[in-house]
């Protein structure tokens, strides 16, 4: 699949924080969310060491994804001693950026911000929040890329072994929204009955496209038995 390298962009994020703060938070929507639990968080971890920082649990805070959360947590967040925060959303950032403002906060004077998603939101803030680029059109590019590929047969053919018993296909893809459409799962069809393959797809994100509908590999004839859908 295609992705964001969400570890390297927040030690990157912490890099930069680092440079004039000694204390910085890590501030996220629920840990149980891989992104935010194990890649994220690995990246901040990663950007204080690199910076000989020490990683203090004090340091981190989990919230929901939403403004009020934001808001909620300046005082406490200030009451750590953090004097910059990474964030991993940008409601949550706008939130924390108006909760520092009420507790007699100037950003980024007193208390630096980097948010994660560059979405409208950062622009909206005042001052503007300062926020990760996704570079989601090369994202896109390379996504159709590979499914030119696979619509050809050309990669999945060359990957399968003997010993090849299940494909796993995660699309629609998240963050690019990009889809496989029919006639690209009809040539997956074609390869997984020759070979005798069970496939599990991963269509958690079949409302979040755009423009093209979601459809399903498991609607196509000979694959209902075959498909294990998530």
């Amino acid at each position: 699949s295609v992705n964001i390298d969400y570890k390297a962009a927040v030690e990157d994020s912490v890099t930069q924080l680092a440079k004039n703060n000694e204390k910085v938070a890590f501030v996220s929507g629920p840990l149980i969310d891989d992104i935010n639990g194990k890649l994220r968080l690995a990246g901040y971890k990663a950007g204080l060491e690199k910076n000989n920082l020490r990683y203090n649990e004090g340091l981190v805070f989990e919230a929901k994804y939403s403004y009020k959360d934001g808001f909620d947590l300046a005082q406490r967040v200030l009451n750590s001693g953090a004097t910059a925060a990474y964030v991993g959303e940008d409601e949550l950032a706008a939130g924390l950026l108006n909760g520092l403002f009420a507790a007699g906060k100037s950003v980024p004077e007193d208390f630096e911000i980097i948010t994660s998603n560059d979405s409208p939101i950062t622009s909206y803030t005042r001052p503007n929040l300062s926020s990760i680029n996704h570079p989601l059109y090369d994202l896109g590019a390379v996504s159709m890329r590979m499914l030119t590929k696979i619509m050809n047969k050309e990669e999945l053919e060359e990957k399968i072994t003997d010993k090849t018993k299940v494909l796993l296909i995660s699309f629609p893809n998240n963050p690019t929204g990009a889809i496989m459409e029919k006639e690209d799962l009809e040539a997956i069809r074609e390869v997984v009955t020759a070979h005798d393959i069970f496939v599990i797809t991963d269509e958690i994100y079949a409302e979040l496209t755009y423009g093209k509908k979601h459809a399903s590999i498991a609607a196509l004839p000979d694959m209902y038995e075959r498909c294990v859908v998530l």
